[in-house]
């Protein structure tokens, strides 16, 4: 098993889902720009996040690489938040 250690501001992500929500009426509300995904892997020195945390990023995200990665589909993504020209919307605090 091959371990990858990002630099820079890439992060590796496992996509696990879209963020389709029910609404107080039973209606599945589709949502088609955003996904969630787990961070597999971030460089050593990039406190923003840390392994398994659950981050929401555009499902079209530019300039985004999938791969596969010890047996799972992955996507390395710019790490830093959309107001610095990065990827991430926001972290998923709990589920």
């Amino acid at each position: 098993m091959q371990k990858y250690i990002p630099v820079g501001t890439k992060i590796l992500v496992e996509p696990c889902g879209d963020l389709n929500q029910v609404s107080s009426g039973g209606l599945e509300l589709v949502n088609l720009t955003l996904q969630k995904g787990k961070i597999i892997e971030i460089p050593e020195d990039f406190k923003i996040y840390k392994k398994g945390d659950v981050i929401v990023y555009p499902s079209n995200a530019p300039d985004a690489s999938s791969m596969a990665y010890n047996g799972k589909n992955c996507v390395w993504l710019d790490g830093r938040p959309v107001s610095e020209g990065g990827h991430i919307w926001f972290i998923i605090e709990s589920e």
